[in-house]
């Protein structure tokens, strides 16, 4: 007879720490967002950066060439995951750039700098706090 796989496994790792605070991110939202479960919202900052460290250089690259279809997806993506890791400033800065974006005749400078401001704050932060994995 089968027996049921045991569905306790995070019961043996060590608890991971989070940082008291990080620029940018209400940490007691991203925690909120998965349930309090540190290890995993540890992992899913660590991936954002690794992720997300050059986007904002992307994003510019596309603009160069006038290719705003690829610096909105870019764009929408940062929105998305920010808004899950509780990170609501870049998540703003995001959304405002997106729009604007969208709009044919749309002013970027302001929301991209916004945007890129956003995110270089975020990312210095996470690259320095972070325990190690």
């Amino acid at each position: 007879m089968r027996q049921p796989m045991s569905l306790a496994c995070d019961a043996t790792l060590a608890p991971a720490e989070l940082p008291a605070e990080l620029a940018g991110i209400d940490l007691a939202l991203g925690l909120e967002l998965v349930s309090g479960k540190q290890a995993l919202y540890l992992s899913l900052l660590r991936k954002f950066v690794t992720a997300h460290r050059e986007t904002a250089a992307a994003v510019r690259r596309a603009l160069a060439v006038a290719d705003r279809e690829t610096a909105e997806l870019l764009v929408h993506n940062v929105k998305g995951v920010a808004g899950c890791l509780g990170a609501t400033v870049l998540m703003g800065c995001a959304a405002a750039l997106e729009g604007a974006l969208r709009t044919a005749d749309g002013e970027l400078a302001g929301p991209l700098a916004d945007f890129e401001a956003a995110l270089a704050e975020v990312m210095a932060d996470l690259e320095s706090k972070l325990p190690a994995a």
